[in-house]
C-alpha cells in the first residue's frame, strides 16, 4: 500500500482505479492485528488517491462499516467510503437479493462539486460463468475512463460490456469459466 502511495505520488499524477476484492482477500488472509493495519493504510492512503472505488456488498459494508441490505443502504454505505476522499464509489448490488435484476449504485462529485447518484440496472443472466465480473467491470471502466469518458459514462459502457460478455461466454460454454 505504501510503496503504491510513494509511486503515485512521486513520479505519476495519474488516477488510481482501485478494485476492493483486494481489501476483501486480504481481511481473510491476514491476522486479525495485520489485517486492521493493512485496512487502515488502505483506507487512509489508497482510498483518497482513487478515482473510483469499486466494491461489491460485501466488500463496501467492511469498509464503510454498515450493513447492507436494500438500495438505501447501498446510497449510505457508499457515502460513507466517499468521506475516505475518492472522487467516485460504485456499490456493486449483484449479492443483494435474488431478484430478476441486479442493482449498482454509482455516487461521484459532479463537475458543479455536488454528489450526484445513478442506479444501473442490469437483467439477470442465468450462467454458472460469471467468476470475476466484478473485476472485468472494473478494468473496462478503467479503459473507459483512460479513453477520456467520464465516471458515469465509463460506468454504464463498462456495464454493456460485461452482460454482453457474460452472454457470450455462456453461449460457447457447457462448464464454470471466469470471465
Amino acid at each position: 500500500v505504501s510503496a503504491v502511495c510513494w509511486f503515485n505520488t512521486s513520479f505519476v499524477s495519474s488516477a488510481i482505479f482501485l478494485l476492493m476484492f483486494l481489501m476483501f482477500a486480504i481481511n481473510f488472509r491476514l491476522s486479525k492485528a495485520n489485517s486492521s493495519r493493512c485496512f487502515f493504510s488502505f483506507s487512509k492512503n489508497l482510498i483518497p488517491i482513487s478515482m473510483i472505488v469499486t466494491p461489491n456488498v460485501p466488500e463496501a459494508e467492511m469498509i464503510s462499516g454498515l450493513k447492507i441490505n436494500n438500495q438505501n443502504d447501498m446510497i449510505k454505505a457508499g457515502l460513507k467510503i466517499l468521506e475516505y476522499g475518492c472522487h467516485s464509489v460504485l456499490v456493486k448490488g449483484v449479492h443483494l437479493d435474488n431478484s430478476d435484476y441486479s442493482r449498482d449504485c454509482l455516487i461521484y462529485k459532479a463537475k458543479d462539486g455536488n454528489q450526484d447518484l445513478i442506479f444501473f440496472d442490469s437483467k439477470r443472466i442465468t450462467t454458472q460463468n460469471t467468476h470475476g465480473t466484478g473485476c472485468t467491470l472494473s478494468s473496462a471502466i478503467a479503459t473507459f475512463l483512460a479513453t477520456g469518458f467520464d465516471i458515469p459514462t465509463s460506468t454504464s459502457e463498462a456495464k454493456k460490456y460485461i452482460s454482453k460478455a457474460i452472454v457470450i461466454l455462456g453461449l460457447v460454454s457447457y462448464s464454470h469459466k471466469e470471465l
